[in-house]
């Protein structure tokens, strides 16, 4: 699947169906972890002022998100195992 991934700067207007974030979110709350400490958890954001303001919060490539009908933000909790970066990263690749 890595083959096939693209890099997306520019959405269009389509709306992406819940049952898809469903999907998505299945997938992604079975990647692994260190330890099976479990540190990630997701959050959906689908409201268009929330998406901007996530947006700022990156001083590069954040804007890439403004127009995406969907956002998945993957929070770490630092204090659920000392491998929270590589967690984090397998969590959003």
């Amino acid at each position: 699947m890595a083959s096939r991934r693209i890099s997306v700067r520019q959405y269009g207007d389509k709306k992406i169906d819940d049952q898809v974030i469903d999907e998505i979110m299945k997938v992604a709350l079975t990647s692994p972890s260190s330890f099976g400490h479990r540190p990630v958890e997701y959050v959906v954001v689908r409201d268009k002022e929330t998406i901007k303001d996530l947006a700022s919060c990156k001083s590069y490539g954040g804007s890439q998100i403004i127009g995406a009908d969907a956002v998945i933000v993957v929070f770490v909790s630092l204090d659920r195992g000392e491998f929270w970066i590589e967690d984090g990263a397998i969590a959003s690749a």
